[in-house]
Order: C-alpha cells, then structure tokens, then sequence
C-alpha cells in the first residue's frame, strides 16, 4: 500500500483517488528584519519560547537577520504556537509564516527554525540514495512527504556544493516517526542535537554572509 502511496505522489496521479501531496516549490529568502509573534497558548510553556529565544538569537550569526517581537500578528509576522504532539513549520518566506512547536527539545526547535528561514530536510537530496537507506513500508502514510526526493532547483543553495551531511539539524534519525531511517550500510542514524558546520555554511551561503 504504502509503494502505491508513494507512486502516486512521486508521478502526481490524481486519478489514483488519493489527495495529491503539497507541492515542493522553491522557498523564498527573508528579509533582514522579521517580525515575530507569540501565540495566548504558547506564552503558557516558557521552556518552549526558551529555546525558540535561544535560536532566534543564533540565527543572525549565519543569516544576518535580526529577529523583533511584535504585540501582534500581521502579513509576513512569523506566529509561534503550541499544539500538543506537533512540530511543524512552513519554509522560507510566506504571508502567513507558521512554526508549531510542542516539544522542549532544543534540537527540534532548531530544526524547526532552520525550515522557517528556508532550509529543506538533508534527506530529501535527490542524491540521498548514495548515502542512506529508506524503507517506506516503515514510513507512515501521514508523513510520506517527508520523506520523497525533492528536486535540486527546489532547494535555496546549491545542494552540488556539499557533501551529504549526515549530521545535519534537518536530517532525521533512525527513530523519527519510527521509520528507521538508515546509513547505506545499515547503521542507525542518530538525533543530531545541534546544526552541523555544513548547516551553517549553507545558511551563510543563502544569505550571502560567506561573500
């Protein structure tokens, strides 16, 4: 079921009765200057804004943005929010920029973030194969788009550039949603707690901070 699933995402067959996946477009840079906002419900979990305020104050080091928050929301103010049992965010520049964080692990949070200024999952490279192994009857249905190669030009930085980074914030390890992920001999993947050197220097490189 789950290879159907898969084909018909990678090839785009609506005929198949099944809703098409989002569509991976290229992400769009920020602005030097982002305005942010805390939702009523996330000011209830002053661990989790801990951590968010740590890496917002990390970010400008690779990115050059300076992060401000605002006493409301608005066009293109990044809105932070807890919902129970989710981490999410939506990449890159957009009108309505959204980041659901509901764990205290700093490591997500930097995840998270690093998808909010535009970076894109380490295992989706469409050269990922060379250097991992997935088994997509182990991926659950709900999150198989997590997991598809993402075309090259839909990335912010030439990907050609790096080598694969099996370290990176934005890879998962071997336990994440249980899909058992692997490197290509077989060997677990672990939870990288904190961005890579590559990470950075491709943040840099978006940004223009290693010109």
């Amino acid at each position: 079921m789950k290879h159907f699933l898969l084909f018909c995402i990678l090839f785009n067959l609506t005929a198949c009765g099944i809703e098409p996946v989002k569509t991976h477009t290229k992400p769009v840079k920020w602005d030097k200057e982002v305005d942010y906002y805390y939702t009523d419900e996330m000011y209830n979990h002053p661990e989790i804004i801990e951590n968010i305020e740590y890496v917002l104050n990390d970010l400008p080091n690779d990115t050059g943005i300076n992060f401000y928050e605002c006493a409301e929301p608005g066009k293109y103010v990044v809105i932070f929010d807890y919902i129970k049992g989710e981490n999410r965010s939506t990449i890159g520049k957009c009108e309505n920029p959204l980041v659901i964080i509901s764990s205290g692990r700093l490591d997500i949070t930097f995840h998270e973030l690093y998808h909010m200024v535009g970076m894109r999952h380490e295992h989706q490279l469409e050269f990922r194969d060379d250097f991992i192994q997935v088994d997509f009857d182990k991926v659950p249905d709900e999150v198989l788009d997590d997991f598809i190669i993402i075309p090259a030009d839909n990335y912010l930085y030439n990907i050609y550039d790096y080598e694969y980074d099996h370290k990176s914030i934005l890879h998962y390890s071997s336990k994440t949603w249980n899909a058992d992920i692997r490197h290509i001999d077989g060997s677990i993947i672990p939870i990288n707690k904190t961005p890579s050197i590559i990470d950075r220097k491709k943040l840099k490189s978006i940004y223009l901070l290693d010109k």
